[in-house]
């Protein structure tokens, strides 16, 4: 699981070259963090690479990891 931090300054390359390379690495869950936005989107590796499951605001997402789950509480992320 990545999360990565989305700024203007390096929002192309983030959302675009970042992005193909954790997908090439199989990463299975990739979240891009817009602070200014204060949203994030989840992203899940599917067998024709990313797909796009949850946007994020204040609610809470259940990442599955190998039989584990592990719970964000993303209304905390932005306090």
């Amino acid at each position: 699981m990545v999360f990565e931090v989305i700024s203007p300054s390096t929002r192309e390359k983030d959302e675009k070259l970042k992005k193909e390379i954790y997908e090439r690495e199989g990463i299975s869950y990739l979240v891009l963090v817009y602070p200014d936005l204060k949203k994030a989107k989840i992203y899940r590796l599917t067998d024709n690479g990313y797909r796009k499951i949850f946007d994020a605001v204040k609610d809470k997402f259940a990442f599955e990891l190998q039989g584990c789950a592990v719970e964000l509480d993303f209304s905390q992320v932005w306090v």
